[in-house]
Parts: structure tokens; sequence; C-alpha cells
């Protein structure tokens, strides 16, 4: 109800009804009930429109959910990304999303595509012997959030999860970072 009742909150929509009233009351009924019927008519196109984007906007929210294969207490469960914990020991399958950074304890042919995280244009071979200091290119020990395994399996242990992850710091990066160019700034 209160999503159609702010269809009619517009500066526009405030000047029509008026419109309507001038119209009525120099006699120009007709006039007045087509603007009302084109007010009346805008709200509920306005108002069916939002309620078809916002159950558009749920479905893809939901085919959007991540979720993991963990081993929890010897079993193995699959849960929603968002309620992996560090320590979590996560399986890998080709096709699966990367659900937090891992680092990984078992790969069996494990290329992961980190083109979002890295700029690689190829998949990265993965490969859990330890590695030192590293770039993160070059960790080929670990599984980072939102990378996409290409084939093969392996698992992992979380490290970091939501904004703690590499992407997470990437995002943070691109939220500080002024997005105003060169030419706009004062001088």
């Amino acid at each position: 109800m209160i999503r159609f009742l702010l269809q009619f909150h517009s500066p526009l929509i405030y000047v029509l009804p008026a419109s309507a009233a001038v119209s009525a009351l120099l006699g120009e009924h007709a006039d007045a009930l087509v603007i009302l019927g084109v007010v009346v008519v805008n709200a509920v196109v306005g108002f069916v429109q939002e309620s078809r984007a916002e159950k558009a906007l749920t479905a893809l929210a939901a085919l959007t959910r991540t979720t993991a294969s963990v081993v929890r207490d010897g079993r193995s469960l699959t849960v929603p990304a968002a309620d992996l914990a560090r320590g979590d020991l996560v399986e890998l399958a080709a096709g699966d999303k990367v659900p937090a950074d891992l680092r990984l304890l078992r790969t069996d042919e494990l290329p992961v595509d980190e083109s979002a995280l890295t700029g690689e244009s190829v998949p990265v071979g993965k490969d859990p012997a330890a590695l030192g200091e590293a770039p993160l290119a070059d960790r080929r020990n670990m599984a980072f959030s939102g990378t996409l395994v290409t084939n093969g399996q392996g698992s992992g242990i979380v490290v970091a999860t939501g904004a703690g992850t590499e992407i997470g710091d990437v995002h943070r990066l691109m939220r500080t970072t002024s997005t105003v160019g060169p030419l706009q700034q004062d001088r």
C-alpha cells in the first residue's frame, strides 16, 4: 500500500491534481477527469513495474547466493557462504565459486579462474605446497573468494571471509579511491 501511495510523491504529480482542480473550477470537467485518470494510470503502472522489478531482484539475489560444501564434525554439509567461519574445511569441485579465501590442503588438477581478482587471462593451476611470502597472483596454494574453479577438485581451510578476503580489500580500495578525475579537481 505504501509503495502505491509513493507513486503520488513527485513534483509533477503534485501539479497534475492542482491542474485538474483548476480545470474543474473553470467548468472543464472532462479535462479534469482526464488529468485525474492519467495520474491514477501512472500510479498503477509505476506500482506494477516496481513490483515486478522487486520480484526480479529477489530471484536474481537467490541465484547469486553462494553455497559451500563444508566438512564439519566429520559430516559433509552444504551451507550458505555467509555462514562460513575461519577454520572450516571447504570442498571444491569444478564449477564452484570459491566462497572464501582458502589455504589449500589438497588439489587434484585444480585450475582456478582468478581473472576478476588478478587479471590473469587463463585459469591458474593450484598446488597445496607451502610458499613463503609471494605476490597475490603467485599464491598457488590459495584459492580466493569470488574466483571460479574451472576443473578438478580440492579442499582448503577458510582463512578469511567477507570483507576480510582479498576481493574485500579490492572493494574497500574502490570505495576509498577518489572518483574525481584530474580535470575536475580544484587547482
